[in-house]
């Protein structure tokens, strides 16, 4: 065989296999296609299926949501109405309380009554100076009077 003839045979080997080639890869193109085709259907069937399960399954939740806070509103509007209850019985009370003496008008009122009290016998110390003098002690005075009944006996 010569030259030529091998180069004759390679060419039509070539031809054949780039047929052969071309013939595969469009076989193969037209199949990956409809591959794709049918891939893409089943896809789009898919993903509508997800929906719609996933469109009643959040149905689903959401009515479970709602039956869970179905009393809600109730309880809320109870607790609310105890609580306004509670704040008008604290507001008497603040008022019953306002009412009262504080601690300073209590400690206050001792010492207005006893202050001038003590100053009054001052005065009338000052005043009878003179008589006190001649009076009795104290522990004389205190026992008659406990005779007399106006005071009681000391022990």
């Amino acid at each position: 065989m010569t030259q030529d003839e091998l180069q004759q045979i390679k060419g039509i080997v070539n031809e054949v296999v780039g047929g052969l080639r071309d013939e595969i890869n469009n076989e193969m193109s037209s199949q990956i296609n409809g591959l794709r085709g049918e891939l893409s259907g089943q896809i789009s069937g898919l993903r509508d299926e997800i929906k719609n399960e996933m469109s009643s399954q959040f149905g689903a939740v959401l009515e479970a949501v709602n039956d869970g806070f179905t009393g809600m509103q109730e309880q809320f509007d109870e607790l609310k109405a105890n609580f306004n209850g509670l704040r008008s019985e604290l507001s008497e009370v603040k008022s019953e309380v306002d009412k009262c003496a504080k601690i300073e008008q209590v400690l206050n009122w001792g010492d207005n009554k006893i202050i001038p009290l003590e100053c009054d016998v001052e005065r009338l110390k000052y005043v009878h100076q003179k008589e006190l003098e001649g009076l009795p002690s104290q522990r004389e005075i205190s026992e008659t009077l406990a005779e007399r009944g106006f005071k009681q006996r000391l022990s």
